[in-house]
């Protein structure tokens, strides 16, 4: 039978791949990183202020302080997903940034005990060679075949601060109830979020990007912003009722939707987002995920 936290996972699983697609679209075309994330504020600070009006905390426990650097260690790895993101494709960066259960089932074996087997191990090995094979770019022109090696440093950076963020998370979890750690999550990722504003640069350029939007494209950031909270949620609330291992490798399966809108976008309407869509690029970015998919089977068995 499956367990219950499987859906809540699956569904966090479709709103994530498909706002990587916005998060090309958007940083590509309308907006940098910061501009980006300040954009998500309005409704990072509907749901925290409904979540306070209803849900008491307690904020004299060392699990708060747990669940606030998870928090802010979100935000440091969304400044370096959304840099890697304004310089790759799409399909490739969201696959890479998603090796964090590789950290997790680390952190998890040493701080939460959750042990694992030789398949699970093996799992782990193929969801990272489908990621690397993601990573591969066939050569035209002057391309490089591989992604910078400097974006792949950021992409590693990527994954360990979102594999210690969920490991942290768990741990706060096994004590405080999921809306409370929520909130405390919330309150210290938006606090994050605001201090590049008094340097005058980033004010500035916020203000410049936000006055050039158009109303379709703020109603798309609205959007994206909604269903990046409602991914976050579910993602939390999944771990905090099953194995945050199982949670955190599931979660890498996004990229096999984010490639199925990358396909979907870049044949019916490739003016707004134009990536490799040909055969043997498809084929390759297909028997890529197959090995994720499989790695995580492995994981999970």
């Amino acid at each position: 039978m499956v367990e219950v936290w499987f859906f809540y996972i699956i569904t966090s699983v479709i709103f994530w791949g498909l706002n990587a697609i916005i998060d090309k679209v958007v940083l590509t075309k309308h907006l940098n990183a910061f501009s980006y994330s300040i954009a998500y504020i309005p409704a990072r600070l509907i749901v925290l202020v409904g979540i306070l009006l209803f849900v008491p905390i307690n904020f004299n426990s060392n699990f708060f302080y747990l669940a606030f650097a998870a928090g802010i260690l979100s935000v440091c790895g969304y400044y370096l997903y959304a840099f890697a993101m304004k310089r790759e494709e799409a399909s490739r960066i969201s696959a890479l940034t998603s090796l964090y259960p590789a950290f997790v089932a680390v952190l998890a074996a040493v701080f939460l005990n959750e042990i694992f087997s030789i398949k699970s191990y093996a799992g782990i090995l193929l969801v990272i060679l489908g990621a690397a094979l993601i990573s591969y770019r066939r050569k035209t022109g002057n391309a490089q075949k591989m992604i910078p090696f400097a974006i792949i440093l950021i992409v590693i950076g990527t994954n360990g601060f979102y594999g210690i963020e969920q490991t942290i998370s768990k741990i706060s979890l096994n004590y405080y109830q999921f809306w409370q750690f929520f909130a405390i999550y919330s309150i210290s990722s938006l606090l994050m979020t605001f201090p590049p504003l008094v340097i005058p640069h980033f004010r500035n350029s916020f203000v410049k990007e936000l006055m050039g939007l158009k109303r379709n494209m703020i109603f798309l950031l609205l959007f994206s912003s909604t269903i990046w909270i409602l991914g976050v949620a579910l993602f939390f609330y999944s771990a905090s009722l099953g194995p945050v291992t199982l949670v955190s490798t599931l979660s890498i399966t996004s990229p096999f939707l984010t490639l199925l809108f990358t396909i979907a976008l870049s044949k019916f309407w490739p003016k707004i987002l134009k990536e490799e869509i040909d055969r043997k690029t498809v084929a390759l970015k297909l028997f890529s995920i197959a090995l994720i998919f499989l790695g995580t089977y492995l994981i999970m068995a």
